[in-house]
């Protein structure tokens, strides 16, 4: 069990929360917390909605349906977890998360409802770090990068319907036939 240490709100009954699902199911490898981040306080899962998220829903979108995947209160099965590698800084939860979905299933991920979740909040500075270690983490565990043009990329979000991305490319212009006058002034 791993809970955050700068968190404020925590309550005792969190440690049975996370716990619970994996005594009731087998299958499950490790339960992350899923909380509200009340938005009147700002400045809340930067990391989560701005790297976090979109990568998920490109590269790994069987697990992107997870509320708060760098959610740094959790649980897991020891038995399980002395079977993947650990990520060390910013990049521990993303990288549990892949590598338990990737031996495992994304059955074995499971999410409990904690409530409403207070911590302090980093700076930039110190976001910018953790956003580079998570998407190196994330990008380092990729074994063969999706051809979008085989796909839809797709971002899945927090209570919100998928939404297709535009990432459409227009040819260079100076590889476009010119038009020619008579049809510019046509355009006139």
């Amino acid at each position: 069990m791993w809970i955050d240490g700068d968190i404020t709100s925590f309550t005792t009954e969190w440690i049975i929360r996370l716990v619970m699902p994996l005594l009731i199911d087998d299958e499950l490898g490790l339960v992350k917390a899923n909380y509200e981040r009340p938005s009147h306080l700002g400045g809340g899962g930067r990391t989560t909605e701005l790297v976090a998220r979109p990568l998920l829903s490109m590269y790994f979108p069987e697990i992107a349906d997870l509320q708060q995947p760098l959610a740094g209160e959790f649980a897991g099965r020891r038995t399980m977890l002395e079977a993947i590698p650990f990520a060390t800084g910013w990049g521990v939860e993303i990288g549990m998360l892949i590598d338990m979905a990737a031996k495992f299933g994304p059955e074995s991920l499971g999410q409990v409802d904690l409530g409403v979740r207070l911590h302090r909040h980093h700076k930039l500075e110190t976001l910018a770090i953790q956003a580079a270690e998570v998407a190196a983490t994330l990008l380092m565990r990729i074994a063969q990068p999706p051809s979008f043009a085989e796909a839809i990329p797709m971002l899945h979000r927090k209570a919100l319907d998928p939404m297709q991305l535009n990432i459409a490319s227009r040819p260079p212009i100076n590889s476009l036939p010119k038009m020619s006058q008579p049809l510019l002034d046509e355009r006139k």
